[in-house]
């Protein structure tokens, strides 16, 4: 059975209601998880998961940006999941910084490269582009070819 006065516990539920796509459900056990502990930056984090989910893009920066600021900038994830956010509404500068940052804190997922060099694109900023999509195919990107052999010249 789940304490619900553990906070601990009480997380978990909601990530399993994540999990399951219950996102409302989520909403309401990660609250409640809030009013135990409000200082949990992996709670805030899940919240903006679950509002991106619930396309509440607006709230979901929210909690992203509460996560960072609670972990006090360490989590690259954090970033990430701002950044996939901040993109969502059309703020691509502010998600490229994100990306960037992520990178500075772990700089081997070629994920974030490749995020970052589809953002540079929308920009109009092909030649960095290209060096992100280099970068991710030298980390293993998988089926970044095609992307290269289209955007940049000496892509392979």
């Amino acid at each position: 059975t789940i304490n619900p006065e553990d906070p601990v516990m009480v997380s978990n539920l909601g990530k399993a209601l994540y999990e399951q796509e219950q996102i409302k459900e989520a909403i309401e056990v990660f609250q409640k998880s809030l009013s135990l502990k409000d200082d949990d930056p992996d709670i805030m984090n899940y919240l903006g998961l679950c509002y991106q989910l619930d396309d509440d893009t607006q709230t979901a920066i929210g909690y992203f940006t509460k996560a960072i600021e609670l972990d006090e900038g360490k989590n690259a994830t954090y970033f990430d999941n701002r950044a996939y956010s901040k993109a969502a509404k059309l703020d691509y500068v502010g998600a490229i910084q994100d990306y960037t940052t992520s990178i500075d804190l772990y700089s081997t997922d070629p994920n974030v490269f490749y995020q970052r060099g589809q953002l540079k694109l929308r920009i109009n900023d092909k030649f960095d582009a290209c060096k992100d999509f280099q970068q991710a195919k030298k980390l293993g990107y998988e089926g970044i070819d095609d992307v290269l052999e289209e955007h940049c010249t000496t892509g392979k």
